[in-house]
């Protein structure tokens, strides 16, 4: 695609050489709008031609270039690459009207290369996996599991199955309390678990011990034997069965897809209502502390005015003072 994607770019290159006429003529850039719409109706009334064939167009403004014949989509990359450059004013001019003529006059032409690519169903099927029915959380069954490897909790067999990350493993027993020789592994309940439980079941039918050849009994019964349990262990009515309709439920990958969709569009919905909470809050704070301020520099200035006051009022007991002192001074002198 690649190559194909070069090849098509390369199409609608130019060279130094081609469209050299037009860039000789004089031409401002102020008036390149007003050339393109002359060079525009020119092209619409005809009196240059564009159109070859249904599928086949030509340049006008590129007569001395060897490519003649381009389909639609070459043609339109070209005009509007050269009416972007930084050519001559007339050659921005003439293909930037190209370009418009293209776009608005014969953009049906282009209708037939749509028509031709291959254009997925609206609503295509849905992959056999996302259909079928899986136990959830995601289990994986094992069978012909010898007693001496159910000690200590399966550790022994948890270690040779690191690989596929179990995160729990139980021995499946009979009502009266036997064990039946099966178990199930369970991995986490999300989407690397499922790679995990996918993995677990691949390497099992991989090595000719899966669930079909365990029930075949195909000389597997003294190894042991895997598989990802689905609807039909789920519904098997038998020991397994029940202990994985007791722990887990059936859901196909899309309703899993579903519910994790459902869960993010909640947890956006939470969160947004969490920021617009807080926001508020933020913008109620802000208010008080504008407030305060506002306070603040209020008992500021009345304590300068106050402060001012008591100078004020200071000075003139002060001087009123000592101008009682110098008429009793005055009065004692004579």
């Amino acid at each position: 695609m690649r190559q194909q994607h070069r090849i098509v770019s390369g199409g609608s290159s130019v060279s130094a050489m081609e469209c050299s006429s037009d860039e000789s003529s004089e031409l401002s850039d102020t008036d390149i709008d007003d050339y393109a719409e002359k060079s525009y109706m020119d092209l619409k009334s005809g009196k240059l031609v564009v159109r070859l064939g249904d599928e086949k167009f030509r340049c006008p403004f590129c007569p001395g270039k060897k490519k003649q014949d381009y389909r639609y989509n070459e043609l339109l990359q070209h005009a509007v690459g050269l009416g972007a450059s930084n050519r001559a004013p007339k050659v921005k001019a003439n293909h930037l009207a190209l370009s418009n003529l293209l776009k608005n006059d014969y953009a049906k032409a282009a209708e037939p290369l749509l028509s031709q690519q291959v254009v997925a169903p609206s609503n295509p099927p849905r992959p056999l996996q996302e259909q079928e029915l899986f136990v959830w959380p995601w289990m994986g069954i094992l069978a012909n599991v010898p007693a001496e490897q159910m000690q200590g909790d399966g550790a022994s067999l948890m270690q040779e199955l690191a690989d596929f990350n179990p995160v729990q493993f139980t021995a499946v027993c009979c009502p009266e309390g036997g064990y039946t020789g099966y178990a199930v592994v369970g991995f986490s309940k999300d989407w690397i678990g499922f790679k995990d439980a996918l993995a677990f079941h691949n390497y099992f039918k991989s090595h000719r011990l899966g669930k079909m050849e365990c029930n075949g009994a195909q000389g597997q019964e003294n190894k042991i034997c895997g598989w990802l349990a689905k609807e039909e262990d789920y519904k098997s009515g038998d020991t397994v069965g029940r202990f994985l309709s007791a722990n887990g439920d059936l859901k196909t990958v899309s309703d899993l897809e579903h519910d994790l969709s459902r869960k993010t569009e909640n947890l956006i919905a939470s969160l947004s209502h969490q920021i617009t909470a807080k926001s508020k809050y933020l913008v109620e704070l802000q208010c008080k502390c504008n407030q305060m301020n506002l306070s603040v520099q209020r008992a500021l200035v009345e304590k300068d005015l106050l402060h001012t006051c008591y100078n004020e009022e200071m000075r003139r007991m002060h001087s009123a003072a000592l101008e009682h002192s110098l008429k009793i001074f005055r009065r004692l002198i004579s």
